[in-house]
């Protein structure tokens, strides 16, 4: 029994925190549109006219969109408290921060002299 609830809040983890990413993928394409309409209009010697409604549909849906996030923020939080319920509380889960690249992760430390004088 222990087991299939674990397999479930992993299954449950997986899922949530994919849509968390997906939120924060769209967020990012909004606000890149944004930007490419605004400086090709620019670019292009166009009046502020040109596209101000599809500028605040986009800007609608950017506000839609961070209400999502902070949705699924609470989800999140509901989420933990169902795991804790079942018994599955987490101890000592490690970092609340993520590195913000898996690139970034697999790059080589590089510890100075004076570094590893205090680590001793």
């Amino acid at each position: 029994m222990l087991k299939n609830r674990l397999r479930v809040v992993k299954d449950v983890t997986e899922k949530l925190t994919a849509l968390e990413a997906a939120i924060d993928d769209a967020l990012a394409c909004a606000g890149d549109l944004t930007i490419t309409v605004s400086t090709g209009r620019q670019k292009a010697n166009l009046s502020a006219v040109v596209a101000q409604d599809a500028i605040g549909l986009t800007g609608e849906a950017i506000k839609s969109l961070h209400d999502a996030r902070a949705q699924m923020v609470a989800a999140h939080a509901a989420f933990a408290d169902a795991r804790d319920e079942m018994g599955l509380r987490t101890y000592a889960g490690g970092n609340f921060w993520k590195p913000p690249l898996v690139e970034a992760a697999n790059e080589p430390v590089v510890v100075s002299k004076d570094d590893n004088q205090k680590a001793a």
